[in-house]
């Protein structure tokens, strides 16, 4: 039957015999039926409003993984709604909105660096020490 596998003609032949239609002789369409891993319209609410705000989808699955728990979508997934919505590029507006780290006094973006100095770098010193900068 046109290299077809013996187990496979069989697996359609005793489907067409309980069924006795003829479309049961071909074979059945396999996968996920359309647009049925669509996340929930909450979901994808909450996903446009954040990515609105100027977020990517990194940052919008962190940002959602504590809420939603195991139905956050994954990266790729905020992705596709991005493209399904047409939000894959952010316009200019929502660019204005994108969040900036603005610090309002003296002190309160702090950042250190530390680094070790080897035991023989200071003369007479047995032991290892600590540049913070």
């Amino acid at each position: 039957f046109y290299d077809t596998d013996r187990r496979a003609f069989l697996k359609y032949y005793n489907r067409y015999k309980q069924s006795g239609n003829r479309d049961s002789l071909l074979p059945r369409k396999r996968g996920p039926k359309y647009a049925s891993r669509t996340p929930l319209a909450y979901i994808e609410n909450k996903v446009l409003e954040l990515r609105r705000q100027g977020c990517n989808r990194y940052e919008i699955h962190f940002l959602l993984q504590d809420k939603l728990k195991k139905y956050t979508p994954s990266p790729s997934g905020i992705y596709n709604i991005f493209k399904r919505h047409g939000l894959n590029r952010l316009k200019e507006e929502h660019k204005a909105n994108r969040r900036r780290i603005i610090k309002e006094k003296a002190g309160e973006l702090a950042h250190i660096d530390t680094h070790t100095l080897s035991k023989c770098q200071i003369k007479g010193e047995s032991i290892a020490r600590h540049l913070l900068c």
